[in-house]
């Protein structure tokens, strides 16, 4: 027999990836960690992605925000995915964006973490 919160479609619980605590807000659940944990990601790779971003969405004509938001794009720079499976995996990712923007996204996970590996 399933659960009550599996019957209901109710996500199960995030917790932080640092500390391990329960994670409430939105935007830290989207980060994957409390708001007051440190945060661990290569400021370059973050800075690409915000250029890409604003380049992406002056090409569509939409605010940056629709590309993604500050949060998606810090998700990211933190992860630093490298495959499509690992990209889905952050929230506010979905098959559309996947398709519109992950291989863009992921080439440019992929160059920081060549960089870092040539460091």
């Amino acid at each position: 027999s399933r659960g009550a919160a599996e019957r209901r479609g109710v996500a199960a619980p995030i917790n932080c990836r640092v500390c391990g605590r329960t994670l409430a807000a939105a935007a830290e659940q989207k980060l994957g960690r409390c708001a007051t944990c440190p945060a661990d990601y290569d400021e370059a790779l973050l800075e690409s992605l915000r250029t890409w971003r604003a380049s992406a969405a002056k090409e569509a004509k939409v605010p940056v925000y629709v590309v993604f938001t500050d949060v998606t794009l810090q998700a990211i720079a933190e992860r630093a995915p490298v495959t499509e499976r690992d990209l889905l995996s952050i929230t506010g990712i979905g098959r559309v964006k996947m398709d519109r923007y992950g291989e863009a996204v992921l080439d440019l996970c992929r160059a920081a973490a060549d960089r870092t590996e040539d460091a």
